[in-house]
């Protein structure tokens, strides 16, 4: 048996070897402290650029309650704060709320070099719910960054003014629940925000929409959108929204009568007539009895946004007994009435008559003074197209303007003794 040893390695021992080689340390120290000379001469400079580009400090907005009373939070857990007419000092974090239907406010971002002039404004009508995320400048004045309002509006409607007239511009980001929209030219765009689905239209400038899906639209004044959290439709800015509920008259409207007692009543049918879906309003029985039957639907839409709101459908008279619309001016074979709540909280009515046998011209002289202020005389036996005017400038230009704030309901009945009337293609066009 042969016996041996095993061979050690002795154990590295760096402070020994750098002592060994002080050459290779003092090159280490060297090459070690030019590295970070290096970066300290990138990264200095570069952390100066940043910091002056993109250092910002938050700014103040004023609030204008021009209509009724709108309410301010300084937090969203912040007790409420009625505000009737100007307010400073609202800060980021403020939840502005412009509740009721007579309400409506202006939220202004004051420039700071000029407090006389607005860089941007927000109008916000009745039943409007935002808060402000950030109101920002940049701290130093050599920035090339914008002005920045972010704003996150929950619901309602709302009127964006991009007024920056300045050298620096103001960026506005919009966040609603079912995207973002930038607003970074001047112009003016209109936002309404529901439930279902956000709308935005640009009346001047220009908006970046991005949905919670991440689809993307780039929107000037041609065209207007909406957009849910996993759709965003496009569509030319002259198109017209339909107020009225689509679907077929039994799905979408309910039916109403008004009889005396012991007396027929007069009848609703939804058919088909001339290749179309109709409401038919008829009845046929004894006279001398006024009746009414009608159908109704809610719409519940405010409409402070929109410039303009045209009533179209198709008509055709087929039987009157009494003649222009009766003894009070509304018993008309057919009748349309809207109901709306104006700017001031009024709950108002506005009403269209048709009919065909004419009080000053049928063979009974003591129906003459029989009023028909809001009828119009219309040919029996034919389809007729009715096109009401843009009754939000009607209802502006009136003696006493009643301008509407929100379209609460829209009825069309039959009224009067013995009638036949059909009505088709019922739309409220809003745009």
């Amino acid at each position: 048996m042969s016996s041996g040893s095993w061979s050690v390695k002795p154990a590295w021992r760096p402070l020994e070897s750098w002592r060994e080689n002080p050459e290779r340390l003092a090159w280490l120290v060297m090459l070690v402290s030019f590295a970070v000379f290096l970066a300290l001469l990138v990264a200095i400079p570069a952390a100066a650029i940043y910091g002056v580009e993109h250092v910002s400090v938050a700014l103040d907005a004023q609030l204008d309650a021009t209509i009724g009373t709108v309410r301010y939070h300084a937090s969203r857990v912040a007790e409420p704060i009625a505000v009737t007419g100007a307010r400073g000092g609202i800060k980021e974090g403020s939840v502005i709320e412009a509740a009721g239907d007579s309400t409506q406010g202006t939220l202004k971002f004051i420039s700071p070099d000029n407090p006389d002039s607005a860089l941007g404004s927000v109008r916000i009508y009745a039943n409007t719910s935002l808060q402000i995320e950030k109101i920002r400048e940049p701290f130093f004045q050599r920035s090339s960054r914008p002005y920045l309002l972010r704003i996150f509006l929950e619901s309602g409607q709302a009127t964006i003014f991009n007024d920056s007239g300045t050298a620096r511009p103001l960026r506005v980001e919009l966040v609603t629940p079912h995207g973002q929209a930038i607003m970074a030219t001047a112009g003016a765009y209109e936002v309404s925000v529901t439930e279902q689905r956000t709308d935005i239209t640009v009346r001047s400038g220009a908006a970046e929409l991005t949905n919670g899906a991440g689809q993307e639209a780039v929107l000037d004044s041609t065209v207007r959108a909406w957009m849910t959290s996993d759709m965003l439709e496009q569509e030319s800015a002259s198109a017209q929204q339909n107020l009225i509920r689509p679907g077929s008259y039994a799905e979408s409207w309910e039916s109403y009568y008004f009889t005396p007692e012991n007396v027929t009543r007069g009848e609703v049918q939804f058919l088909e007539s001339d290749g179309r879906n109709v409401a038919f309003f008829t009845r046929q029985a004894a006279e001398n009895y006024h009746t009414e039957v009608g159908i109704t639907q809610q719409i519940n839409n405010d409409v402070n946004v929109y410039e303009s709101l045209v009533l179209k459908f198709d008509v055709k008279l087929l039987n009157q007994n009494l003649a222009g619309g009766g003894t009070v001016g509304t018993e008309y074979p057919l009748r349309v009435e809207i109901t709306f709540t104006d700017i001031y909280g009024n709950d108002r009515t506005w009403g269209q008559g048709f009919y065909y046998l004419d009080p000053t011209t049928d063979e009974d002289p003591q129906n003459d003074y029989w009023q028909t202020d809001d009828g119009l005389k219309i040919p029996a036996f034919q389809w007729y197209t009715y096109e009401s005017p843009n009754l939000i400038q009607y209802w502006r230009n009136l003696a006493q303007p009643t301008p509407a704030a929100r379209i609460n309901s829209i009825r069309l009945y039959a009224s009067g003794w013995n009638y036949q009337s059909i009505i088709s293609d019922v739309y409220l066009l809003a745009q």
